[in-house]
């Protein structure tokens, strides 16, 4: 839906360009949080995987975003469908191996 936004991005008038501002605004305000935030769809697609997300995990968002997040390698993948197939909306102080040091994430 992202990419095709942004194809109709200069054919849009009215409330719709004001929607699709907001949306932009939004959408910018995320990408440059200094905190690692990654979004989903339903079927587990990659939608957003914003810039401290790359520099946490040393993966690009162009190599990721479009793709289910079952093809990210490990520890990502383990950590992120551990996280989502819990009920639980936050977790506090996962712990990760990564580089042979410890880091300690909350999702």
């Amino acid at each position: 839906i992202e990419s095709r936004l942004e194809d109709y991005h200069s054919r849009l008038t009215g409330l719709a360009a004001e929607l699709d501002a907001l949306r932009r605004y939004h959408r910018q305000t995320l990408q440059e949080l200094p905190m690692g935030v990654c979004s989903l769809a339903k079927d587990q697609e990659i939608l957003m995987w914003n810039k401290a997300m790359e520099e946490l995990t040393g993966i690009a968002a162009q190599r990721v975003v479009g793709s289910r997040l079952n093809t990210l390698g490990d520890p990502w993948k383990e950590l992120l469908q551990g996280f989502i197939n819990l009920p639980d909306e936050h977790l506090h102080k996962q712990h990760l191996a990564l580089d042979g040091q410890t880091r300690w994430l909350n999702l």
